[in-house]
């Protein structure tokens, strides 16, 4: 089963009330970050660490915990539930529609959808970052402490975004939240996370979701025990 979803860079102003917390115990994803030739994304100095945490933020009142682990952990770690890998690269050779380029996109495959391929595009996402300014000055200009802070923020953002794919099992869009269309670079470097509320009609989908996947990880750990 394969199926693919992207993030639009269209503008959206739609605030959802505030989920209540998914039912312990909680799904904890470890995130396996690699870089894409050309991503120069190195250079800009955003942590790997600093991005599962922001998305970590996102997902945990939902009872996700979400954080970064090396690729060379073994797998399925104690410490970890269910392992994504997300590749970081420059742009998508193909817009998301005529006038815009995505920001991220996942593609669910394996049995079931559990081992999907998650991409951010990183230039896309501070092209938007460059329209945000901090007394009139663009973020090219700002301290490097404040200018990787935010670049962590909004790539966390978009990961948060393509996660709630798998993580709700949904293929399409939100007219609102965090499952939304498309952030734009204020939303996605604004310190409050109010535009990146799940939307409650979603709770549902999200705890069958989190038990499927805990069973699955459950299942993988006792086929993994020594014989």
């Amino acid at each position: 089963m394969v199926f693919t979803s992207s993030l639009a860079v269209v503008a959206a102003a739609s605030v959802l009330l505030l989920a209540s917390p998914a039912p312990r115990p909680s799904l904890r994803i470890g995130v396996t970050f690699s870089v894409a030739d050309g991503a120069a994304f190195k250079a800009r100095g955003a942590g790997f660490a600093a991005i599962a945490e922001e998305a970590d933020a996102i997902w945990r009142p939902h009872g996700v915990s979400v954080r970064a682990v090396s690729l060379l952990d073994p797998a399925p770690p104690e410490a970890v539930d269910v392992r994504i890998a997300v590749l970081l690269v420059a742009r998508f050779d193909r817009p998301t529609t005529p006038s815009s380029p995505g920001l991220g996109a996942i593609v669910f495959q394996g049995r079931d959808g559990f081992e999907p391929a998650l991409r951010i595009a990183v230039e896309s996402v501070e092209a938007l970052l460059r329209d945000c300014k901090i007394n009139g000055r663009p973020i090219t200009e700002w301290p490097a402490g404040i200018a990787n802070a935010v670049r962590s923020r909004a790539l966390g953002r978009v990961l948060a975004h393509e996660l709630g794919h798998y993580l709700v099992g949904l293929p399409v869009h939100r007219s609102g939240g965090l499952m939304r269309t498309g952030f734009d670079g204020r939303a996605l470097a604004s310190p409050d996370r109010g535009d990146f509320r799940l939307d409650a009609i979603d709770l549902p989908r999200l705890r069958a979701r989190v038990s499927q996947l805990l069973q699955g990880a459950a299942l993988a750990r006792v086929a993994h025990l020594p014989g």
